[in-house]
Order: C-alpha cells, then sequence, then structure tokens
C-alpha cells in the first residue's frame, strides 16, 4: 500500500431494512506517517490500533469507522465524502513540505 492512501473495503449486503454495507476492511496511512499539522487539526482519519478509522469531519464531529459494521448506502457515501475530505487535507500538506523542503539543500556554517 502507498504512503497516501485511505482504504475502506465493504460488501453490499441486503437486509430486512434494505440495502447496506458492511464494512470487512480499513487500511490507511500508519499514524507515525502521518504529518503533526493533519493529526492536530481537521478534517483527518486516524487508523485504531485493531482496525478501523478515528473521524473527525470538517465540522468536528468525530465517529468510529470499525470492522464489521454494517450502514446505509447513505451513511456509507457520507463516510466516503468524510474520508475524501480527511484525504485531500493530506495531500494538501504533504504537497506544502515538499515545496517547502524543495530548496533545503546545502551546507550552513556559523562562526560564533
Amino acid at each position: 500500500m502507498q504512503d497516501q492512501r485511505l482504504i475502506v473495503v465493504a460488501e453490499k449486503v441486503a437486509t430486512k431494512n434494505g440495502r447496506m454495507y458492511k464494512i470487512i476492511d480499513v487500511r490507511a496511512t500508519p499514524l507515525k506517517k502521518l504529518p503533526l499539522k493533519y493529526r492536530s487539526d481537521w478534517p483527518r482519519a486516524i487508523p485504531m490500533a485493531g482496525g478501523g478509522l478515528d473521524v473527525i469531519t470538517q465540522d468536528g464531529r468525530r465517529y468510529y469507522v470499525t470492522i464489521g459494521e454494517v450502514v446505509t448506502t447513505v451513511l456509507f457515501d457520507a463516510i466516503l465524502e468524510d474520508l475524501k475530505a480527511a484525504g485531500d487535507k493530506l495531500h494538501k500538506i504533504r504537497q506544502e513540505i515538499k515545496a517547502s523542503l524543495a530548496d533545503w539543500h546545502g551546507i550552513r556554517t556559523e562562526v560564533i
């Protein structure tokens, strides 16, 4: 898996309540590889120990996506929107970091 991927795998299930999705796998960039700027603000999606995601939305709502969870199609689409926003934010932060380090080379000498 590439570092910039957030993957949610869900099985379509038919229940007495209609069409649903069962979350069967969640993969995300490990916490130690996420920039501090991403972790300290929202939106964000951070992997939880044991699987699943800790999600904080743009408006500050917090929820968890857990493996085995069954959700409606509407809720699943909302989860994907929140994860897209978090992914877009992470991509933007990584681009900013890359740009700020592009000319960071050479040697610094201080005579004191």
